[in-house]
This record gives C-alpha cells, structure tokens and sequence, in this order.
C-alpha cells in the first residue's frame, strides 16, 4: 500500500477507482495468491514428511505454515489479507486432523476437529450477525450498497462518497445538456449549409452579432442564474442532511436537473431570439413583432400546472410522502421519472412548435429565419463554453474536494476496525501474541 502514496493524489473518482483496483489487483492479490499456494504445498510436504517418519520435521512445517496465517491475520490491512489468512490457517487445522487420523491418533484427531469447527462457527457467526437490512440499502449510496452488506455491523460515514458519485452524476447531466446544446448547433448549421445551397445570395441570411452586453446578459440570466439557483438549493439540501447521491434520492435529483436543464434551454432560446430579433430591427432587418404573453397563453399555462405539479412533488417528497419505499425495485419508476419525461417531452413538443410556426411565417421573414439560424450558433457555442469550462470547472473542484475527504486506497478507510472483522483479528492477535511468548520462552532455555 505504501506505493500507491508514489502517485498523484486523485481529483476524480475515475482515478480513485483506478488506484482501488491497482491496490486489490495489482499490490494485494499478487503476494496473497502466492502465500496461499506456498502453504498449500507446504501442508501437502508435511504430510509426505510424516509417511515417511519424519514427524518432528512435519509438525515444524505445519507451526511456520500456522505462523505465517497468524502474523497475517494479526498485521492485516484489509479484510482480503484477513481472509486468506483465515483460509490459510483452516487449511492448517484440516491437515492436523487428516494426519492425525492416517497414523492413528485419535485424540490429536478429535482436537484437532474440535479447534476447526470451532474456528468455522465463529467464522459463520462473524458472517451472519448484523447484515444491513434492505430498509437501509435505500439510504446508501451507489458504490455504498454494493461494498457495504459484504461487511457485518461495518459502520462508517460513508457521505464523502455519496457526495462524490453525486458531483460525478452533476457532470453527466451537465454533458447531456451540452450534448443537446451541441446537437442544435449542429441541426441549425445543417439549416445554414442549406441556405447556402439552395437560396440565392440577397435572400441569405446574415450572422447578427448581438453585441458583448447582450451575448453577457443572455449567458448571465439563462445559465448562470439558474445553475447558481440550483446550487444554492443543493447547498442547503446537503446541510439539512440530504446531501449526495442515494438510492431513496435518486428519482428526485433526476427531476431537478432535468427541470433545470430545461428552464436553461427555454431561457437561452427565448432569450436568444429577442436579442437576435431586436438586432436585426436595428439594422433594417425585416422581423416578426415581438412575441406577446397572450401570443404564448396555452404554453405559458401548461408551464405554470408542470411547474406547480414539481414544486408539489419536491414538497411531498421532502415531507416523506414520494421517497423510496424499503421494498421497492431498484429499477422502478417513481413519480419524479414519469415528471422529468413530462418535462422533458413539453420542452420537446414546444420547440417542435416553434419549429412548425416558423416555417409557416410569411416570405416577408424568410432572411431574418435566415439571420435567426446563423446567429443562433454564434450564442450556443458561448452557452457551451460558459456551461462546459464554467460550470464543469466548478463541478469538478468540487469533486475533487469530495474525494479528498474519501481517504487514502480504498473507500472504505479502516474496512477491519469498523466492521466485525476486528473480532477475527483479535484472535490472531491474541494467537500471535502466544506464539511470540513460545518462541521468548525457547529462547531463554539454557544450551539454545
């Protein structure tokens, strides 16, 4: 383990993972597969040594075999070392008792027996008290309910990590809406190629640059503003104890960000073509009026019932009435899924819409249509940098300051000391202890 501290501390939980998978695989596993099968032909010499008569010989092999699995298990870091150790020394106790019984000592044998069983019903009892009911699985994180009912009674704050996979499910909704940002730049540059082929030259539309005022205020109150807004309101979920990504909060947090990620867009497109539509007044641009609240009613009052509706299911859910139930499904749908497709499916159906209603406007706005395509691409492209190194920056300093309070190696600090495991390793500890006393007491004898 003392390698991994060569490496860069890591600032992502990709490269947490990688430096897990490199201490079990590549630094644990290696030397534990290799003293396991020492002691395996170890044992099996010991056994050829006692057909042959060399039984002092024999029964020193099988104490360094035991020694080894007892300074294992007393030293051990992590609960793998404590396992092969505990293998190691099983397999000690059923060579005792198979000899035993081949040179016809039946006493050796039946103590033999009885120290292994009765070193397998502690192992089960270890095993088989204080699993973590799937009432609290719900409260878990995603790496937290995969790692944790592996370990009885293991208690340990594990928010550091929900926070994390929480900063790390943040960014992919953020790169699903920059890939929805992307992909209509794309569609209207398709738009703008067509143009160029097939409309003739004083009927093209021309790139409106709306100005850095307006270019700020746009990537200000439809970006900035609402991600912030969301920002402050996680701020305050986390400290009223509901911080990082669980199992119970899952269906609530898809909601948020796509509601939010909605409102971003909503926001950018309208915003985007009042500015581009007053630009192209302002050069003698034939353009639309500007569009009114009554021009907008039926979508403004389907907005206002969808708003209303989330706004009570984030209330309802805070109170306790939508969360998780202990036994449902990982995989079922909650109400919060079925409102972020209803989001999700409005903003969809609107812009659709939109796109319908322009192409039925007069030929009188076929170049500001035109000009509104262009120019449309040039605020994206800034909403992409300001959302891509903006907000992605942010996010991942946060991630980064979560992952350094998830410790050092392994996401489960001290996985021994705050489980029921430390029960096994009191007793190699306590074995290990009689043997260095054995070994002091030969020591002192006289003639050694």
């Amino acid at each position: 383990l003392g390698r991994l501290d060569l490496l860069p501390v890591p600032t992502r939980l990709i490269q947490y993972l990688d430096r897990l998978s490199l201490c079990f695989y590549s630094v644990a596993l290696a030397h534990l597969n290799d003293y396991r099968k020492l002691s395996e032909s170890l044992l099996a010499y010991s056994r050829v040594l006692d057909h042959r008569g060399q039984h002092d010989q024999a029964r020193r092999l099988r104490r360094d075999v035991d020694r080894l699995a007892v300074r294992m298990g007393a030293q051990s870091d992590m609960i793998i070392e404590l396992l092969v150790a505990q293998a190691i020394r099983y397999h000690v106790l059923g060579y005792k008792e198979v000899i035993s019984k081949e040179l016809g000592q039946a006493q050796a044998a039946e103590a033999a027996r009885r120290q292994r069983m009765e070193e397998y019903e502690f192992y089960n009892r270890l095993w088989s008290a204080g699993r973590p009911e799937q009432a609290a699985s719900i409260h878990m994180g995603i790496l937290e309910s995969v790692v944790t009912p592996a370990l009885p009674q293991y208690e340990f704050n594990m928010k550091a990590v929900r926070v994390t996979e929480q900063f790390v499910f943040a960014q992919l909704a953020m790169l699903v809406l920059l890939v929805v940002v992307v992909l209509l730049a794309v569609l209207l540059g398709a738009a703008v190629a067509a143009d160029f082929l097939f409309v003739r030259k004083p009927n093209r539309g021309i790139l409106l640059f709306v100005g850095w005022r307006r270019l700020g205020r746009i990537c200000l109150l439809a970006v900035v503003v609402p991600l912030a807004v969301y920002a402050g309101y996680s701020f305050i979920a986390a400290a009223g104890g509901a911080g990082g990504l669980t199992l119970e909060n899952g269906d609530r947090l898809v909601l948020e960000f796509v509601t939010v990620g909605s409102a971003v867009l909503a926001a950018l497109l309208w915003m985007s073509y009042c500015a581009i539509r007053q630009r192209g007044r302002e050069l003698g641009l034939t353009a639309p009026s500007p569009i009114t609240w009554r021009d907008r009613k039926v979508t403004i009052v389907l907005a206002a019932i969808l708003a209303m509706v989330i706004v009570g299911y984030l209330a309802g859910w805070w109170a306790g009435y939508f969360r998780r139930a202990p036994g449902d499904h990982p995989d079922a749908m909650k109400p919060g899924h079925w409102l972020s497709l209803a989001v999700a499916g409005m903003l969809l159906l609107h812009g659709l819409r939109e796109w319908v209603a322009g192409l039925q406007t007069g030929r009188a706005f076929n170049r500001f249509r035109g000009s509104w395509r262009r120019s449309l691409i040039l605020i994206l492209a800034a909403s992409v940098i300001v959302i891509g190194v903006g907000l992605g920056g942010m996010l991942a300093v946060g991630e980064g300051y979560a992952i350094s309070r998830m410790g050092k190696g392994m996401p489960m600090p001290d996985e021994i000391t705050h489980s029921d495991f430390r029960l096994l390793q009191e007793r190699f500890v306590e074995m290990d202890k009689a043997y260095q006393a054995q070994e002091a007491a030969r020591a002192d004898k006289p003639g050694r």
